[in-house]
């Protein structure tokens, strides 16, 4: 509701099981995730370079993990810099680098992995965490 002109989309691919983890830390991880794509396509809207903002999130899953996929098409990573979850690391005049970085820890600590990656021609980011699935 922030965000008027940004659609948000959710592909809820059925998940048949539940997704075990610290709520409040998997939350803090999607926060900063989607203010990552939100400043990424609202610089790319203040280039007039953007005409449909959107950010795709999938939830998926296999035998043995569940995949969440965050993807916009804001202005992507810049490919030089592959330092994103380092500490204090930042392609943003005032950020702190610490964004990517809390979420990569949260994301270990749960035993789970995150990728970045660009989407084809410089047409905004993905984001894909992975969480494993819990034997009972």
């Amino acid at each position: 509701m922030n965000y008027p002109s940004i659609n948000f989309v959710l592909n809820n691919n059925n998940l048949e099981d539940e997704i075990h983890c610290d709520k409040n830390q998997i939350g803090r991880v999607l926060v900063n995730v989607y203010k990552n794509a939100v400043e990424s396509l609202e610089e790319k809207i203040s280039k007039n370079n953007l005409n449909n903002p959107e950010i795709i999130t999938s939830l998926n899953e296999n035998t043995i993990s569940f995949l969440i996929t965050i993807e916009d098409n804001g202005i992507g990573f810049d490919e030089e810099k592959k330092n994103y979850d380092e500490p204090y690391f930042s392609t943003k005049k005032n950020g702190s680098g610490l964004g990517l970085s809390i979420v990569s820890k949260i994301i270990h600590e749960h035993n789970g992995q995150i990728f970045y990656e660009n989407k084809t021609n410089k047409n905004g980011a993905i984001i894909t965490i992975t969480l494993p699935k819990i034997n009972e």
